[in-house]
């Protein structure tokens, strides 16, 4: 099924129960969804522009981008949650956005991954995903609350800054994430960290009250490690260096 132009504005909950594939929304176009849409049946989603809600909750299975494209619930309340299934980019930008400062207008979702741009914006509550997190750059601005990247494995490449101002969760027990450009976590409150970090000889630096959840291994390559605050936690820490 295709809505590239037909539509602009649907003022009912919209739910798609065709199981083979679905493209919404064209290149810099824009489709408001007011009362929410669900599209969990067809087989993959291609999206394109923007995809608005209004307060209201989104929610897709398997996501491909085919341009540039912007899902912004517009969050008032906690029921602007947008849910992703697995994200394919390609070469393009997804920019997320719930609603600035509004609690528990959440982002949830699985994987990750093309040579594309993950940009998320303006999310109160938590963003969280549980597979591989692997765009080319992902940006976490501190117009961003919570972040839970708890994927046993993923690869960021551009040099990442969580400037996220709540929590942050990164890795999961046994895994590696690998932040090739390097990693600062300065502004959350606090960080936990499971598994192994690794850059590609670039620095990583822990800044933030850092409370190992698990066995840990930090890996820098050649690249410094710091760990400028507090380390807590009853699990093994070790820092890797070549």
């Amino acid at each position: 099924m295709s809505l590239s132009k037909k539509i602009k504005q649907l003022t009912n909950a919209v739910t798609f129960l065709n199981t083979g594939s679905l493209a919404l929304g064209a290149s810099a176009g824009t489709q408001t969804y007011i009362g929410g849409i669900t599209a969990t049946a067809p087989s993959a989603s291609t999206v394109k522009g923007t995809i608005n809600t209004t307060n209201s909750a989104m929610v897709f299975g398997p996501v491909t981008l085919g341009a540039n494209t912007t899902l912004n619930s517009n969050a008032t309340t906690n029921a602007g949650d947008i849910s992703l299934g697995a994200v394919t980019l390609g070469s393009y930008t997804l920019t997320v956005q719930t609603g600035n400062g509004i609690s528990g207008a959440d982002l949830s979702g699985t994987s990750v991954s093309g040579a594309g741009t993950l940009a998320l914006q303006n999310i109160g509550g938590t963003v969280s995903f549980t597979g591989a997190m692997s765009p080319a750059t992902l940006t976490v601005p501190n117009t961003v609350v919570n972040v839970a990247l708890t994927g046993s494995s993923g690869t960021v490449t551009n040099a990442m800054t969580f400037a996220n101002t709540g929590t942050l969760v990164l890795g999961q027990a046994g895994g590696t994430q690998t932040y090739t450009g390097g990693l600062v976590v300065n502004s959350p409150s606090s960080v936990s960290v499971y598994g192994t970090l690794a850059t590609t000889n670039n620095t990583l630096t822990l800044g933030s009250v850092t409370t190992l959840a698990a066995d840990t291994i930090l890996s820098s390559g050649s690249g410094a490690v710091n760990l400028n605050n507090t380390v807590n936690g009853g699990y093994c820490h070790s820092v890797s260096f070549p």
